[in-house]
């Protein structure tokens, strides 16, 4: 139902906020009054909601978009700036969709423990426009946990899907200071974002790498550094699986002290030991399906011929191509390879979160290759 008596009333003692909705007749004296000029639609349904700060680097009042879950196809919440919070003169301010999420964004925003140490509250007002309480960088992700698996949402998982569309998740940082800036979404588009899998337990330590890597840091070398890491993180993983592996078929051998054996058992240790290898069972053999390297592949071939090194066709050689001159020859770097640098980054970014998505330690057969002469 719609009620146009909604507002929010709190008071502030010692940095600490605490809000209520409230009636008109409240006595509001030494209290502070937060309002907003949208029509709000407060939901009679008992759906339960999760509301997420995010930076956006120059987001603007219009760029309010939906959410939708990648693999389901289906809306799983709204992603609302501040400044659209407290304001009609947008494109959704009539919109029940939009009011309906407005109405949690702003509710959440007011009472959660995540968001007190954003709201920052002029000294001696008694009324203000809710927008105002935040840095106009601030987004509001609102979901609907209706509308996610088992009614949870975990945002170290959707981080990367988030960065790659330019949203950056750290309460205790500065938007004034976010260096990163992707192509902007078109402004029909919805925000796409997909979990990363389960099956990968660090999700907080690619969250922090990837803060790390882009939210404000404005040099190439040093975001492919940070993102790489992850990549290390996730070959780790699969040299660990591999030796596992190994030694299992040891174990089972019948012939295994048989010295041709013996030596096959080794070259198979020591190949997989070797990082671009890894790199191409990580890619060939523990992500569930088919990824479409292409884009990211041609970034690095661009990147590698301005750099005067041979192209490849495969993750394991142009990518790690890539990193083998950036950790080793970084001193020779043209200037006129920055760009196609920054490029690998952006693709890169929008790689993660499809590897990360489909990555599983169960690995899928091995792939066949040519027999070395």
């Amino acid at each position: 139902m719609k009620d146009e008596k909604i507002r929010w009333i709190g008071k502030i003692h010692n940095g600490t906020h605490n809000f209520t909705v409230t009636e008109n007749d409240q006595d509001t004296t030494n209290f502070l009054e937060v309002t907003t000029p949208l029509d709000l639609f407060k939901p009679t349904l008992s759906h339960k909601y999760k509301v997420v700060p995010l930076f956006y680097r120059a987001i603007a009042e219009n760029d309010i978009r939906e959410v939708f879950d990648q693999d389901k196809k289906e809306r799983v919440g709204m992603c609302i700036p501040s400044a659209s919070l407290g304001s009609i003169d947008h494109d959704f301010a009539q919109k029940r969709l939009f009011v309906s999420y407005a109405y949690q964004a702003i509710n959440h925003g007011l009472s959660d423990e995540e968001f007190r140490g954003l709201i920052s509250v002029p000294h001696g007002e008694q009324e203000i426009n809710f927008s105002e309480l935040f840095h106009e960088d601030l987004c509001f992700l609102v979901i609907c946990l209706s509308n996610v698996p088992n009614g949870e949402f975990s945002i170290d998982r959707y981080i990367p899907s988030l960065v790659e569309h330019g949203y950056i998740y750290d309460r205790h940082g500065s938007s004034t200071k976010i260096a990163w800036n992707p192509p902007k979404l078109e402004q029909s588009n919805a925000i796409k974002i997909r979990p990363v899998s389960k099956k990968f337990a660090e999700t907080h330590v690619v969250s922090k790498l990837l803060t790390s890597a882009v939210a404000y840091n404005k040099n190439p070398i040093l975001k492919f550094f940070f993102l790489y890491q992850i990549i290390e993180l996730l070959i780790e993983q699969v040299y660990r699986l591999e030796v596992e592996s190994i030694l299992g078929e040891i174990s089972v051998s019948t012939d295994a002290r048989d010295s041709a054996n013996y030596r096959k058992y080794i070259r198979k240790l020591q190949e997989v030991s070797k990082e671009n290898i890894r790199i191409g069972k990580l890619i060939n053999k523990y992500v569930e399906d088919n990824v479409d390297i292409k884009p990211l592949g041609e970034a690095c071939n661009n990147f590698l011929e301005s750099v005067n090194i041979e192209q490849g066709d495969t993750l394991d050689s142009h990518f790690y191509m890539v990193r083998n001159f950036l950790f080793h020859q970084a001193r020779d770097l043209p200037e006129n390879a920055s760009d196609l640098l920054e490029s690998i980054v952006l693709e890169f970014v929008s790689f993660l979160p499809i590897l990360l998505n489909k990555y599983s330690p169960v690995s899928r057969q091995d792939p066949v290759l040519p027999q070395q002469p």
